[in-house]
């Protein structure tokens, strides 16, 4: 690839560490994918924090109108740090990039772009299905018709839609085709990070499968896990699987309900956000299980796969297994044999599969750790950083100079961050029917 120009990029999150969610863990790893390519990154995020980065400047806000209480319900937290995240003391003087993320900081992407950085370029990077969402949890199709026209309008404002993977990507695209609406769309395979393998014993007579993530989602298909398992267990499979991700308050009351279901073959761990707990439960597993019925991409399989552990998941439902199928990307006798083609819900054709894979484990286990190398020397943090400001960078309307920059904020009467003025009625932005042509790209290998 090129080498780049430095850039000064603002990626705008809803924290830093992992325990704000996932949004937050990409926003991190994304931003210091950029610092490492070269480029100058400010990660804003609502509230102090301890840790630093040296390659990141973390800042927060220095005066934020609001404040965060103890008592404060999710949904306040959430509208609180939306008010925060729009405060402009603290944020940095010169920015050519704003990152960010779909209904949680999308908007206030371009919100910042119009009160402090008009020739900067907005990217609004989406996570997860609008379409499938709350259709396949709860048979919502008004709602989710509804969030999706919403996520549409967001997405015409950003100069850059960047979908997380093959299928959010490919909505993207579908639903600016159905509205006849020009988009310039990118697709990002998160990075995938090599960790250790597992040490394996010589022998071993049962088999450990393990499921991760909120659990108390029902799209990501725990009750057909266990149906799997107990499956298995009549077939005198000796199995037993692990599901971590099941919320404190339920997990007594749920483990007793699940023992009854699968004659005791199913050990529930609660929610953690703990990378030290996640990395013994995969060096303890076999086989790691994503049989979610809808999933964007599926970071907890590129994180197994980041580690070497045998992984399964559906080629149809998961971001990660679409790309995994890809042969352009990675070779099909390293990454077709972790997909299955049939959705959870054929408990007895993902049975065969997992016991194919734990009848098979030496082979299985050495194809994983070719997987891991491929995956792990092509698609990291950095790459994917680099891809996406090429794409940026591909649409040729960055400005030149500073003094470029100064100037057309001059014109539009825009105040400095940390100015209490913000973008006047008469200021325009570029509409996306004002685009050329639409400019969609793919992520490969890195060259």
């Amino acid at each position: 690839m090129p080498e780049q120009r430095r850039l000064r990029v603002l990626t705008v999150g809803t924290g830093w560490d992992s325990s704000a969610g996932g949004i937050a863990t990409v926003n991190r790893e994304l931003s210091i994918g950029l610092a490492q390519a070269g480029h100058d990154v400010t990660a804003w995020i609502p509230e102090p924090i301890e840790d630093r980065h040296p390659d990141v400047d973390i800042r927060w806000p220095t005066n934020p109108p609001v404040k965060v209480e103890p008592g404060d319900s999710s949904g306040a937290k959430l509208a609180k740090h939306r008010q925060m995240l729009l405060s402009g003391e603290g944020l940095p003087e010169h920015v050519d990039i704003i990152v960010g993320h779909a209904k949680f900081t999308g908007d206030l992407a371009q919100q910042l772009r119009e009160q402090y950085y008009p020739t900067a370029k907005v990217v609004d990077m989406v996570h997860s299905s609008t379409e499938e969402g709350d259709r396949s949890r709860n048979g919502d199709g008004i709602g989710a018709d509804q969030k999706a026209a919403a996520q549409l309008e967001r997405m015409k404002g950003a100069d850059l839609v960047v979908g997380v993977g093959p299928i959010i990507t490919e909505e993207a695209e579908r639903s600016a085709q159905r509205d006849r609406v020009q988009l310039n769309v990118h697709e990002m395979i998160p990075g995938i990070t090599a960790q250790e393998p597992p040490m394996y014993r010589d022998s071993q007579y049962r088999y450990e499968i393990l499921m991760m993530g909120r659990m108390d989602d029902p799209l990501k298909g725990a009750p057909e896990a266990v149906k799997m398992v107990k499956e298995l267990r009549d077939r005198g499979v000796p199995a037993h699987l692990v599901i971590r991700g099941v919320p404190a308050d339920k997990l007594q009351e749920q483990q007793v309900q699940v023992n009854e279901e699968s004659d005791n073959s199913v050990r529930l761990r609660p929610y953690s956000v703990d990378p030290a707990d996640l990395q013994r439960d995969l060096n303890g597993a076999d086989l790691v299980l994503m049989p979610s019925h809808t999933e964007g991409f599926g970071l907890v399989a590129s994180e197994a796969a980041g580690a070497g552990v045998p992984v399964l998941m559906s080629q149809n439902t998961t971001g990660m297994g679409m790309f995994l199928n890809d042969a352009s990307r990675v070779p099909p006798e390293l990454g077709k044999d972790s997909t299955i083609t049939q959705g959870p819900r054929n408990t007895q054709a993902w049975a065969d599969r997992i016991q194919g894979v734990l009848q098979n484990l030496p082979a299985e286990r050495e194809r994983a750790l070719g997987l891991r190398e491929h995956l792990t020397n092509n698609y990291s943090w950095k790459a994917a950083g680099e891809n996406m400001v090429a794409a940026v960078e591909k649409l040729n309307t960055l400005p030149k100079t500073q003094e470029q920059a100064t100037l057309q904020m001059a014109t539009a009467g825009l105040a400095a961050p940390g100015s209490d003025k913000s973008l006047g009625k008469g200021a325009t932005t570029t509409s996306v029917s004002q685009l050329s042509e639409r400019n969609s790209t793919k992520q490969g290998p890195e060259r």
